[in-house]
């Protein structure tokens, strides 16, 4: 199915649709450990419209199924809390199989090993690990 961003009236995204995103640009969207479109860079949900509300480009404040949406400022990537959470897990477990990782290794998008704190440390959405 062919999924244009600036289609409020589109249906939920799935693996293998291909999704024009407000460029223009293409895409085949791909799913990984169970979250689709990770790491391809797209605010599949925003202009979507869910009963009397439409999503927004970066609305941290919005609920869908009482699930917050936020979109990634330095990426432009957006999924719901819960999906953040499982890529912030999934990110984890590759990084744990890592031996000596060195300062600024990025792991996945969003985990940056940080030689100073000696930890990874996660540059997603600020507000993932809240409430």
């Amino acid at each position: 199915m062919v999924l244009r961003y600036d289609d409020p009236e589109r249906m939920l995204p799935i693996a293998g649709d291909t999704f024009i995103d407000k460029d223009g640009n293409a895409t085949v969207l791909t799913e990984t450990n169970g979250v689709v479109g990770y790491g391809q860079g797209m605010d599949l949900y925003g202009g979507m419209k869910y009963g009397d509300r439409t999503m927004r480009d970066g609305d941290l404040g919005g609920t869908w199924h009482g699930d917050t949406y936020m979109v990634d400022e330095e990426t432009g990537e957006g999924h719901f809390r819960t999906d953040w959470l499982t890529i912030s897990k999934y990110e984890s477990t590759l990084a744990e199989k890592i031996e000596n990782p060195k300062d600024g290794l990025r792991v996945g998008y969003w985990l940056v090993y940080k030689e100073r704190l000696k930890a990874w440390t996660w540059m997603g959405p600020k507000i993932l690990f809240n409430n």
